[in-house]
């Protein structure tokens, strides 16, 4: 059983296999809760994924130790807002709890109140992301969802498919930086990610005639566990902080195929160009380390970040 401890395993195979198997089952279930549950799998998944690593610990210290914990909170908020669904509650109410929720994470994750000025900086930011992940709609897709007769209209623009695969893409570049600045750990809770968050995109992509659609709720635990990885990563100096900026403007992408005319008239390539667009900023980070824009780890300050990883070795350019 040594294959479970293989970082392969952990962050790639479990999570995949945990989120098909919890999707075909809520799938199967959906038609009692008309739908609204399905993409809840992926949070389930990485909570799942997170008792393997890093693990349910308490008390929680570290940094990666306090992921998992503030995911299971943003879950259970999700799972709240999904049962009051009937109530039809306001986008930009759980925009304001979940941007609530990640700044008393922002304060736990500091730790210190001589980082207060970063803990602030952070939870601005992390709100504009969450404005992003959450509010951003598509006044194109409103249109469609009333007009289309049943298939690729609604699944594709209405369906938060081009957030979760901006998501999706983020998390990778998250994961690529994580492992060039030398955290294994950090780029394997984000692969998880990744993972995790492309298989129901990627459901409600290729099976538009099935009319699923990713609740926005869903979306909350997946967005607060990449702002985690992400605050983690940028705490470790200046030059991760600038790439970890670079990588939110991913977020930036659906909004931008939201207004997109080309988008709208072929609503089925929807998800490839937002996916598209959120690599830009991923390739411009990763290209900043290519180019030798990064500064030694253990030079920018590593005690401010990662010195809870385990699997932390300093990388020098």
């Amino acid at each position: 059983m040594s294959f479970i401890h293989h970082p392969a395993f952990q962050s790639l195979v479990l999570p995949l296999l945990l989120t098909l198997v919890l999707t075909s089952l809520l799938i199967k279930s959906g038609t009692l809760s008309g739908g609204r549950w399905w993409a809840m799998s992926a949070a389930i998944a990485l909570l799942l994924s997170y008792f393997l690593l890093p693990g349910f610990d308490w008390p929680a210290t570290a940094r990666t130790q306090k992921l998992p914990w503030v995911v299971l909170g943003a879950t259970a908020l999700a799972f709240t807002w999904i049962l009051i669904d009937a109530a039809r509650p306001s986008r930009w109410m759980l925009w304001a709890m979940g941007s609530a929720l990640w700044a008393l994470a922002c304060a736990w994750l500091t730790g210190s109140s001589a980082q207060w000025t970063h803990a602030m900086l952070g939870a601005l930011a992390g709100a504009a992301v969450l404005a992003l992940l959450l509010i951003a709609k598509s006044k194109n897709a409103a249109n469609l969802t009333h007009q289309a007769s049943g298939d690729t209209a609604v699944g594709m623009a209405a369906g938060g498919v081009t957030s979760a695969a901006a998501l999706t893409v983020a998390s990778l570049g998250l994961a690529a930086t994580a492992a060039s600045d030398g955290s294994l750990l950090l780029a394997q809770l984000a692969m998880m990610l990744g993972v995790v968050t492309a298989v129901p995109g990627l459901w409600a992509w290729l099976r538009p005639a099935s009319r699923w659609v990713i609740a926005p709720a869903a979306l909350l635990p997946l967005g607060l566990s990449w702002l985690v990885i992400a605050y983690a990563l940028a705490l470790s100096g200046p030059s991760a902080s600038g790439r970890v900026s670079i990588l939110a403007l991913a977020f930036v992408a659906p909004a931008l195929v939201a207004r997109s005319s080309w988008a709208a008239r072929h609503p089925q390539w929807a998800p490839l160009l937002a996916t598209l667009l959120a690599a830009l900023p991923v390739v411009v980070a990763l290209a900043w380390l290519l180019l030798g824009g990064a500064a030694p780890s253990g030079a920018e300050g590593v005690s401010n970040g990662v010195e809870d990883d385990l699997y932390y070795q300093p990388t020098w350019d």
